[in-house]
């Protein structure tokens, strides 16, 4: 598969809304809309019926407040891990204003394979940061969210956060072949191979290392 990925960032909290686009196909996908839909939608343009998802990442409203809006005008399924689905239909956003909400049309549990374009999206359960974190991967590149930033890792003290489960989802990803580049929801992108060797948070589950 070749893989184009175009990165918007949107919103007060500089959140990373990613497109994603089959250049052999055309079909693409949106990743983690989180604000200003009609950014994302111009930066579409006539594209914008080629989408076929809409993948979350996680629930939390700096990530999905766009999502109303850009499901209605791709035709696009929502697709958000099973345990975060609920955050999707919050009809406020971080600051108590009122907000779009949407319906996901697909759970996912992790460990499936979404067809796109000429190859698929594997979906990893990654919790921690939420209950229903997933990170997804596809063309050499890990969407990770909240799960794994440059540098540092998503908090765990926010509701339904969890540090244990998260050391779980880092461990996992380590395991990914070192030239994986990471495009987080957060901040710059990385690699797997150099958060290996550079962040204190790529740790085995036991935690020995894990920063206090």
């Amino acid at each position: 598969m070749k893989l184009r990925v175009e990165t918007i960032t949107v919103g007060w909290l500089e959140e990373n809304c990613h497109l994603l686009e089959d250049l052999e196909t055309g079909e693409m996908a949106v990743v983690d809309p989180g604000d200003e839909a009609d950014l994302i939608l111009a930066r579409l343009g006539e594209r914008v019926k080629r989408v076929r998802y809409v993948l979350q990442s996680h629930g939390h409203a700096d990530h999905t407040g766009a999502a109303a809006a850009v499901a209605e005008a791709t035709g696009a399924v929502v697709a958000i891990g099973a345990e975060d689905a609920p955050m999707l239909e919050l009809p406020w956003d971080l600051v108590g204003e009122p907000r779009r909400t949407v319906r996901a049309g697909l759970f996912l549990r992790g460990g499936e394979a979404l067809p796109f374009g000429g190859g698929v999206i594997e979906v990893l359960a990654t919790p921690g940061h939420t209950p229903g974190g997933r990170c997804f991967l596809v063309g050499g590149g890990l969407f990770s969210g909240d799960t794994l930033f440059a540098g540092s890792v998503g908090r765990t003290d926010l509701p339904g956060g969890e540090t244990a489960a998260l050391r779980r989802s880092l461990a996992g990803l380590a395991g990914l072949p070192e030239e994986t580049t990471v495009y987080p929801g957060h901040g710059e992108n990385t690699g797997i191979g150099r958060e290996k060797r550079e962040n204190p948070y790529l740790r085995p589950a036991d935690g020995e290392g894990w920063p206090s």
